[in-house]
């Protein structure tokens, strides 16, 4: 007769309600993420705080007001708590007190449709605890935000060991903690959240392949913006390279994930105003949002950004979109390091080559988040209109994992850049200037 070991003495998961056998998947799934969030979690914690003071200092009136969530609710914040508070609205009544006026003379067509629900969501969810929506707000904002920096961490895991790898690895996380639109990352807006959701999918689709998680991830990520969808064809080339049934299955999971979130808010839009596309209509009349040639409007930003103009709003927003520019050159060039490096032993027209490159999670992981980086960064070109450049170039924070193959001293100077960029361009959110 075996002797029958006490409850928890040993590494043993819980017991399956129906017998003794243990939940062995689940449990040692959840060891597992355990210890690796132990272990990775204090250095995006540091470089959380150190992100958070360069916007906090800024606050106008002062380090009091930081703590205050009133002091991070600006322009379209606003929406987004009228949708947690009461759903989705549309009219065709505009100008109003609470309703803006129509942008397009003629057009009658205003209310909050244009925001996605899924932020506000989890923020009406979070109030029924009893805090304010305002702070519900915050809270996910700030916890978003340090989660985006945890997926950073890891995604940024060198290939070697050692000083210098750890060293890469410590400038990629600095980078993303002052990053391009960093103050939206801080304030009651849903940009932090929909960053940590699309590193997710892709850290549980690509690098540990795991179905739930990867749809879970991609639903949150498509509910709450729109612009998740970038994700997708990174996710579809993965999923054309990529060999074995299970890592398919992962990656149509983090696929259908996204457009399951995206349906869910324009099924909602139908049930709460009557137009599943909603959305798509106030922003093709209201901002005048759709489908252009890029070129013309890249052409005219390059023109903005040399010479750069004298300091000011304009001076702060072109050193914003410079910044982001290196950041997405230096990516290319380090996916393209770790590519050629990986086909050196055999040749690239090799099958057996295609299949290995097929078969590695970080290259694949790498492959995702590259396409997802560029695809994100030009969706405003694209879309044209009224959407907010320095707002949507917050989302090239995809690409910061790929530069821990660039040296860290070569990363300091765009570390210090990005610093200063952030630091002017906070006030010029709390002055309402940016929207």
């Amino acid at each position: 007769m075996s002797a029958i070991k006490p409850a928890g003495v040993g590494d043993a998961g819980p017991a399956d309600v129906h017998g003794d056998r243990p939940l062995a998947p689940l449990w040692n799934f959840g060891r597992q993420l355990g210890r690796r969030g132990a272990h990775a979690g204090w250095p995006p914690f540091v470089a959380f705080l150190a992100g958070w003071l360069v916007v906090a200092s800024r606050v106008p009136d002062g380090w009091g007001a930081a703590f205050d969530p009133a002091s991070w609710d600006r322009n379209d914040s606003g929406q987004y708590l009228k949708i947690a508070r009461h759903g989705y609205g549309m009219s065709t009544r505009c100008g109003g007190p609470t309703l803006p006026a129509p942008a397009i003379p003629g057009k009658r067509m205003c209310g909050n449709v244009t925001w996605f629900a899924g932020y506000p969501a989890l923020m009406r969810a979070l109030s029924a605890t009893g805090v304010s929506m305002m702070a519900a707000g915050l809270i996910i904002a700030w916890l978003a935000w340090y989660l985006t920096l945890l997926m950073v961490w890891v995604l940024a895991r060198p290939e070697t060991s050692g000083f210098f790898a750890v060293g890469r690895r410590w400038a990629c996380l600095l980078l993303a903690a002052v990053f391009p639109g960093q103050v939206y990352f801080a304030a009651i807006f849903p940009i932090s959240l929909v960053t940590f959701a699309m590193l997710a999918c892709v850290y549980f689709a690509t690098r540990l392949p795991r179905r739930w998680p990867a749809l879970a991830a991609g639903v949150i990520a498509g509910s709450a913006y729109l612009a998740s969808v970038a994700v997708l064809p990174g996710l579809v080339l993965a999923f054309v390279v990529r060999w074995g049934r299970k890592h398919w299955t992962t990656l149509a999971c983090a696929a259908a994930g996204v457009c399951v979130g995206v349906l869910a808010v324009l099924g909602y839009a139908q049930w709460a105003v009557g137009h599943w596309n909603a959305y798509f209509m106030t922003e093709r009349i209201e901002y005048r949002v759709g489908v252009h040639n890029p070129l013309p409007a890249l052409a005219a930003r390059s023109r903005q950004l040399w010479p750069l103009p004298h300091p000011g709003t304009g001076r702060t927003i072109a050193e914003q979109t410079i910044v982001v520019w290196l950041v997405l050159a230096l990516a290319v060039a380090g996916f393209a390091a770790g590519f050629l490096g990986g086909l050196q032993r055999e040749s690239f027209f090799r099958r057996a080559k295609l299949r290995s490159f097929g078969r590695d999670h970080r290259a694949s992981s790498d492959l995702v988040l590259l396409v997802a980086a560029v695809v994100g960064w030009a969706i405003p070109y694209v879309g044209g209109g009224r959407l907010s450049m320095y707002r949507a170039e917050a989302l090239v924070i995809l690409a910061v994992p790929l530069l821990r193959r660039v040296p860290a001293v070569a990363m300091v100077p765009l570390i210090l850049r990005s610093t200063s960029v952030a630091w002017h361009m906070a006030p010029l959110f709390f002055g309402r200037v940016l929207v």
